[in-house]
């Protein structure tokens, strides 16, 4: 009898430290905001991904200016808001998190441009017919191709082709899809 306390606190310091630890994972991977992942896990994620695979780079329309006219409150519900809707709509296999303020990244693994765009298209025109406060999203997509000598990683290559093109759509006129390797838009795509 005069074992079973000690035997019970250490099963409840062990339990305690167990949770602390799967607090501390969640902490240093997702973001707080959002519960997507954050950019720390994005950038594993990107370095891992394949030939095949798909990147878009996310930026949220005049984010700011829901900032400044609604506050920033309603500005993270805006971004908690995106963040659900890609989460409802993306499938499981896909990667998707927020790089930071009002950027999004997606990896679409093992899925063609062509669909991975036409993807992003529909989420695209749902997401400004649904949208708090007007708000619109602007991508940039690219292949994940082979790994050339001056990269640090295929996939890292893909983002900052994608990253470019995002703001090839925000030249555009923004609420715009912009794929690689073709000058076109959601509208001549589809």
């Amino acid at each position: 009898p005069r074992y079973v306390v000690p035997a019970l606190a250490d099963a409840r310091l062990v339990a305690h430290r167990k949770q602390s630890e799967e607090l501390l994972t969640e902490d240093a991977t997702r973001d707080p905001l959002t519960g997507l992942w954050n950019r720390r896990s994005l950038e594993l994620a990107i370095h891992a991904a394949k030939v095949g695979d798909c990147i878009a780079m996310l930026d949220l329309d005049h984010f700011k200016r829901v900032n400044d006219t609604f506050g920033h409150g309603e500005g993270d519900l805006v971004l908690s808001a995106f963040a659900s809707f890609l989460g409802r709509r993306l499938r499981h296999m896909d990667i998707f998190g927020r790089l930071g303020g009002e950027e999004f990244v997606i990896i679409f693994t093992e899925t063609q441009l062509r669909d991975t765009c036409e993807i992003l298209c529909r989420l695209r025109q749902q997401w400004a017919e649904t949208a708090p406060h007007g708000t619109t999203f602007s991508a940039g997509v690219a292949t994940v191709g082979p790994v050339t000598p001056d990269a640090v990683s295929a996939g890292a290559a893909a983002l900052s082709r994608a990253d470019a093109l995002m703001y090839r759509a925000k030249a555009a006129g923004r609420n715009v899809v912009w794929c690689e390797g073709a000058d076109n838009t959601c509208e001549e795509l589809l």
